[in-house]
Formats: C-alpha cells, sequence, structure tokens
C-alpha cells in the first residue's frame, strides 16, 4: 500500500512541475519592414524578422540604444529547459515600435551577426 501511494505521490509531483526558469539569447534580426519615410512626431510601427534556434523559441525582449540619430535594434529570444522541442530554427514576426522625433535621416542597425562578418543590417528612415 505505500509502494501505491508513494508511486502516485511521486507521479503527481511530476505532473505538477511547470517550466520554472527559461534560457534567453540573442536573436538575430534577418530582415525588416521599416518604411523610407514619416513625419515627425509619429509612432513607425512595423515588422522585424528574427530567428530563434528551436521549436519551442519565443520572443523574449528587445535591447534598443540611441547615439543621435543612429539606432541600434537587438532581439533576444527565450527558450523553456523543461520541454522536448523541434529542432528547426522558425523565423518570428514582431512588431517594433519607433517614436519619430527629430527631423531629418535616422540610421537603424538591427543585430544580424550571421557568422559572415556582418554584423548589423542598416536601414534609413527619412524624417520630413
Amino acid at each position: 500500500m505505500k509502494t501505491i501511494v508513494g508511486s502516485i505521490l511521486s507521479i503527481t509531483i511530476l505532473l505538477s512541475c511547470e517550466c520554472i526558469s527559461t534560457d534567453e539569447s540573442v536573436s538575430p534580426i534577418i530582415g525588416t519592414e521599416l518604411p523610407s519615410t514619416t513625419t515627425i512626431g509619429t509612432t513607425v510601427s512595423f515588422k522585424i524578422y528574427h530567428i530563434v534556434f528551436n521549436g519551442c523559441g519565443e520572443y523574449s525582449r528587445q535591447k534598443t540604444t540611441t547615439d543621435g540619430r543612429t539606432i541600434v535594434v537587438k532581439f533576444y529570444g527565450k527558450y523553456p529547459n523543461c520541454k522536448m522541442c523541434p529542432d528547426n530554427i522558425p523565423t518570428l514576426e514582431t512588431i517594433y515600435r519607433f517614436e519619430v522625433k527629430e527631423l531629418g535621416d535616422h540610421y537603424f542597425k538591427f543585430y544580424n551577426d550571421n557568422f559572415d562578418g556582418q554584423e548589423f543590417i542598416l536601414d534609413t528612415l527619412r524624417v520630413q
């Protein structure tokens, strides 16, 4: 009887276990739909395409740094560490928003690090 109760208790604990922590890494940006022009005082929303390194990977967060009118964008993906995940490299679409506060050209550097010498995808947004 103790063996059956112990086994049931063990199975219940295992089944109720959730993914408590996740691993996170850079999610390389492989493309964007940044418009070429906009007007001052608007918020530009556009798609960014980035990859994660298995079928369970999800968008986690972004890091944006600005130096004058140069904007560097880096995305991160998160990966549950208690699931069996497909061994593929899916492309995710995430909406990025940029509030335009200044006239002139804004230079975007989207972090790619494709291991082929190109660390960024470069693009320009002209604000009129």
